[in-house]
């Protein structure tokens, strides 16, 4: 929903009133303060930050293009006339997958920030049942990786191959992805489970 989507830009940004968080927009005011530029891409497709267009308009009512918004902010920021070549992802929970999608695209980061973010989703394949509605979800955006794939099982498979690719955690083991990151993660985490953090924390450790 894009009003949800303008609604956590607005958060980031520290313009809502909430007198129980007082440093929300810090982040950005501390970058900004430092001479940046800040682009602030709000993805509501629902994608993980992996679409490039692709989609099922009739069951879903909008294609996916969480990848190509995030490779465009990236653009915008490059294209200031006086940018200075300097630039820095920073991905907030699921915003963090977008940085994963930069470096699968070959966008080059100089550094990277990391918070909370579900980076290795393999084992949220482990005995999954077609009733599964997250399994379900990884599948219809990850459509066009499944090719002719008609079972689940065969289904399940691909999209298998396709999210160990699409992990730092193996950019960074497989592929020799070496740019400085800070990555925070919590043991405590309700939402998101230490399978899909522990494994980028441990190649960079």
């Amino acid at each position: 929903r894009s009003d949800w989507s303008q609604e956590q830009i607005h958060r980031i940004l520290g313009l809502p009133a909430d007198d129980n968080i007082d440093d929300r927009g810090a982040w950005v005011g501390a970058l900004i303060l430092s001479g940046f530029r800040v682009a602030i891409p709000g993805n509501c497709w629902g994608d993980l930050w992996h679409g490039r267009g692709q989609g099922d308009i009739e069951a879903d009512g909008f294609l996916r293009w969480g990848a190509y918004l995030a490779a465009e902010a990236a653009d915008l920021i490059q294209a200031q006339p006086d940018a200075s070549g300097y630039l820095m992802g920073i991905g907030l929970a699921e915003g963090g997958r977008g940085l994963t999608e930069l470096a699968l695209e070959g966008v080059l980061l100089d550094a990277v920030a990391i918070d909370a973010s579900p980076d290795y989703l393999p084992p949220r394949l482990d005995g999954a049942g077609e009733s599964d509605q997250y399994v379900q979800g990884l599948l219809r955006i990850y459509d066009y990786d499944l090719g002719d794939a008609e079972d689940f099982d065969a289904q399940v498979d691909r999209l298998q191959v396709a999210l160990n690719r699409d992990s730092l955690a193996v950019q960074v083991n497989a592929q020799g992805y070496r740019t400085p990151m800070f990555y925070a993660y919590s043991s405590l985490d309700e939402q998101v489970p230490l399978d899909a953090t522990l494994p980028l924390a441990n190649a960079l450790y």
